[in-house]
């Protein structure tokens, strides 16, 4: 049976066509992943393995009490999308009823934000959505011709799909028997990229993971760098028996690799990859008798980190911050 993950979205309702054509690019990601035997199965749901389910005020029923409905389904999403128009930002019902309780579920690191500009509008001068990363820097959607936002629409779903994505492929909150802790790596790289072996080694369990020098290489040979651009610095932010998570920059990019049985089986280490010359918030928080704590870097929230690999949430936001600010 498939697992459904809530996308709430906020917007006006003068902008209901945009709500409608995001709508669609949203619904059809629950099928993305059914195979050619699935589609005759007569069980698409169940076959798609993952169901997202996108929720906005059009689902609530004539004469319902309609301030419960919306907090329950704020408190159950796991992404929140934002239409921004000039509508939106004078709506006072989104003000007051809506964005103070998913700020305050974004701040906690249970809900990532991704707003999209969909119509010109005063978001710069905007002093709350400064602090959340926008989407394709800020381009309106209703400037574009339609095959062009037909085709940001797609990369923004994409980037929605990613974030929910990340949190079944190893990212659940559990913690595992940790490994012993041991130098990982001495050096960064410089001027050009050397890749000293070993390139992988195994733990006493057996399992396999990619060493520093590993990941590197990994990155630099992934084809999302440019010409010239190769990883420079990284952080170990996970360490288990059965997976591994590292940061890495390059000059240009921030990476996340996720390194465990299920992401090999799926060839998908590389989780997900950011542009630099983004605004990249980082915010790193504990969690009560756990090993482990969240770090939440741009959109990309609650990403297990090892206790054990750093004591302090302050610590590693700062360790982070400057990995983004040297590289």
């Amino acid at each position: 049976m498939s697992r459904e993950i809530n996308i709430f979205v906020s917007y006006s309702h003068r902008d209901d066509d945009w709500h409608e054509r995001l709508i669609a690019f949203l619904d059809s990601l629950k099928f993305t992943r059914l195979k050619a035997q699935d589609l005759k199965s007569g069980n698409l749901y169940q076959n798609a393995r993952f169901h997202y389910r996108a929720w906005s005020d059009k689902q609530i029923d004539l004469g319902s009490n309609w301030k419960p409905e919306i907090e329950d389904a704020i408190r159950q999403a796991r992404v929140a999308v934002l239409l921004v128009s000039t509508d939106f930002l004078a709506s006072e019902f989104i003000l007051e009823q809506e964005l103070p309780l998913l700020i305050d579920r974004s701040n906690s690191g249970e809900l990532a934000i991704f707003p999209l500009i969909i119509r010109p509008c005063l978001w710069r001068e905007t002093a709350w959505l400064q602090e959340i990363q926008i989407f394709d820097a800020g381009q309106a959607m209703s400037e574009l011709p339609k095959h062009e936002w037909e085709k940001k629409l797609v990369e923004f779903s994409l980037r929605i799909d990613e974030q929910l994505e990340s949190e079944r492929s190893g990212q659940e909150l559990v913690d595992e028997e940790p490994e012993s802790i041991e130098e990982i790596f001495t050096s960064s790289a410089v001027d050009q990229p050397v890749y000293k072996a070993p390139l992988q080694e195994k733990n006493a369990s057996g399992n396999e993971f990619h060493t520093w020098n590993g990941v590197r290489k990994l990155i630099d040979e992934s084809g999302f760098c440019e010409t010239g651009e190769y990883v420079v610095d990284g952080v170990l932010l996970f360490r288990t028996v059965k997976q591994r998570t590292w940061l890495a920059v390059t000059q240009r990019q921030l990476f996340c690799v996720l390194d465990g049985e299920k992401t090999r089986k799926r060839g998908r280490l590389i989780q997900w990859h950011e542009s630099l010359s983004q605004n990249l918030p980082v915010r790193a928080r504990d969690r009560a008798n756990a090993q482990t704590g969240l770090l939440n870097v741009g959109t990309h929230v609650n990403w297990l980190y090892s206790k054990r690999l750093h004591k302090s949430p302050g610590e590693l936001e700062e360790q982070v911050t400057k990995l983004l600010e040297n590289a």
